[in-house]
């Protein structure tokens, strides 16, 4: 199996070669490379995962920042 050709990381910028560079780019930053994620489901921008719960929250949160905005304008 041939070894991989050298990248540029587009994290820091950093020339990496082969292998060995690959690992210790994914070991350094705690990535992955895509091709490790196949398979895998994929989430779309709409996905929310949090607990109903959390997102009573942050509704919660939201209107009281709206509020806490619009009543710093007639104070």
């Amino acid at each position: 199996m041939p070894d991989l050709p050298d990248f540029v990381s587009p994290i820091d910028r950093k020339l990496y070669s082969g292998r060995a560079g690959m690992r210790e780019h994914n070991l350094r930053h705690n990535v992955v490379p895509v091709a490790d994620l196949a398979g895998l489901p994929t989430l779309t921008t709409t996905s929310d995962l949090r607990s109903s719960e959390q997102k009573r929250a942050s509704d919660q949160h939201r209107k009281q920042v709206v509020i806490n905005e619009v009543n710093k304008h007639y104070r």
